[in-house]
């Protein structure tokens, strides 16, 4: 078995900017089962799930 000899944590932001794709993903889960996410409630659930919370999508 080989040894890790470092690992590398993206804290989201730090290397990778993915809340653009995070927003991608959600439309596309909402409009699948006919929900929908404002641009708004989007920013609070990203700011949200940087507390430990969560909104989501809405009917």
């Amino acid at each position: 078995m080989q040894k890790i000899e470092a690992a590398i944590f993206d804290m989201d932001g730090v290397i990778v900017h993915s809340n653009p794709t995070h927003k991608r993903i959600i439309n596309e889960f909402c409009q699948k089962y006919g929900l929908e996410v404002s641009d708004e409630e989007l920013q609070k659930s990203i700011r949200a799930n940087q507390s430990g919370l969560d909104s989501g999508c809405v009917r």
